[in-house]
């Protein structure tokens, strides 16, 4: 009957496990919810976003033309080399003072009174002109060699611009949605992640407990099942005993 017992303690133990191996796995599903939730969050965070160089914006009449200056960068040396492009393509070129037009006859040089190159002038810039155009200046002599980029300059026919101020009114617009929204949403989960913390530390807590109680219930029935000992003392005493003959 005790064996019966111990065996009865036993399945009840193996029961008892079960529920906190369960427990456990609610556990580890919650923090894992709680980690996905604190990166959701992260990344609803607005971000800015940084441009290093803009380019300048110039409106070309339908019907007429206008006078562009296109910087180019401050570099000196001996040997330079200017070059204007258009759209990643060549035009004009300014190598150790000989001009190359490239086939473009509306683009001349403007030097300062050092007769250093300043610039490119567009003279007759029309609504086929349109596109970004950069100059380049490159320094080989003296060493060492220097390459930069003067800022840019966008030509865009003039009927762009009222487009481009509808565009720019409903992009405003989007934006002031979009912030109010990501203004709501961080809110929502914080809350999320708070009670989703609270549940887990609540389960947490409670699998220590059952726990604890199984280990005091398996050191209980182990010394219950223990048996006692056989005390020394109650051993009887035998003397020499001689041998009885077979055949009396």
């Amino acid at each position: 009957m005790e064996e019966l017992g111990v065996l009865g303690d036993e399945g009840e133990k193996r029961s008892a496990g079960g529920t906190l191996s369960g427990q456990e796995m609610k556990m580890g599903f919650c923090w894992m919810l709680i980690i996905l939730l604190s990166c959701r969050l992260s990344q609803a965070t607005p971000s800015k976003c940084t441009c290093d160089d803009e380019s300048i914006i110039h409106f070309v009449p339908e019907n007429g033309s206008i006078r562009v200056l296109v910087p180019c960068p401050n570099v000196t040396g001996v040997d330079l080399e200017f070059l204007l492009y258009k759209d990643r393509e060549v035009i004009y070129d300014d190598t150790y003072g000989k001009e190359i037009s490239h086939g473009w006859l509306d683009v001349k040089l403007d030097k300062n009174r050092e007769n250093k190159t300043v610039g490119f002038i567009l003279t007759k810039a029309t609504t086929e002109s349109q596109g970004i155009y950069i100059c380049t200046a490159t320094r080989t002599y003296p060493p060492p060699y220097r390459k930069e980029s003067g800022q840019g300059i966008l030509l865009l026919d003039e009927r762009f611009r009222f487009q481009s101020s509808k565009h720019n009114s409903s992009n405003m617009t989007a934006e002031r949605q979009d912030s109010r929204e990501t203004q709501s949403y961080p809110w929502i989960w914080i809350t999320a992640v708070a009670l989703l913390s609270t549940y887990s530390l609540v389960v947490t807590v409670l699998a220590l407990v059952n726990w604890m109680k199984l280990k005091k219930t398996d050191c209980q029935s182990d010394y219950i099942n223990t048996k006692p000992r056989a005390p020394r003392g109650n051993k009887k005493k035998r003397g020499v005993q001689n041998p009885i003959p077979r055949y009396f």
